[in-house]
């Protein structure tokens, strides 16, 4: 479709398959001009600029329609995908335990979290290890856990 509609425009502006002036796009010129202009190669001295091309079988309501059901298409389609994304990602973070910590703490915006510390054990010994630990805004840390020894 692309291709052809591009041989048509070059056929309506060279019928003949000849090079020949087109205002906007091409004049053919000899030395004396470009002499006149400074020796000056820029296509605007030349060229002009082209009248507005009017498409008489341009149907403004029907594309306009067509862009509008491709549009709603693709929002139903971003809205599909919002949805699988906000699964996924709640199975990346849920928390398995997190009716219990309601339960025994309060509601809350739950998060479970670790870092590494440097712990006192009863016998004297420290050591650096990995926890592990839920954390509520407003309720704090919660359920500290030794997951790994470090060293």
């Amino acid at each position: 479709m692309y291709f052809h509609r591009q041989v048509i425009w070059l056929q309506t502006r060279f019928p003949d398959a000849v090079l020949a002036d087109v205002k906007g796009l091409v004049k053919l010129v000899d030395r004396s001009e470009i002499e006149a202009n400074d020796w000056s190669l820029r296509p605007g001295r030349y060229v002009g600029v082209a009248p507005p091309e009017v498409d008489d079988a341009f149907d403004f309501e029907e594309t306009l329609k067509n862009i509008h059901l491709e549009l709603a298409g693709l929002n139903d389609e971003a809205a599909e995908l919002a949805a699988t994304i906000q699964v996924n990602f709640g199975e990346f973070t849920r928390i398995r335990e997190i009716e219990r910590l309601r339960k025994a703490f309060g509601a809350g915006r739950w998060r479970k979290l670790k870092g590494t510390a440097s712990v006192r054990f009863d016998d004297g010994t420290i050591h650096r290890v990995e926890l592990h630990w839920y954390e509520a805004h407003g309720i704090g840390r919660r359920k500290l856990k030794i997951k790994e020894y470090l060293d």
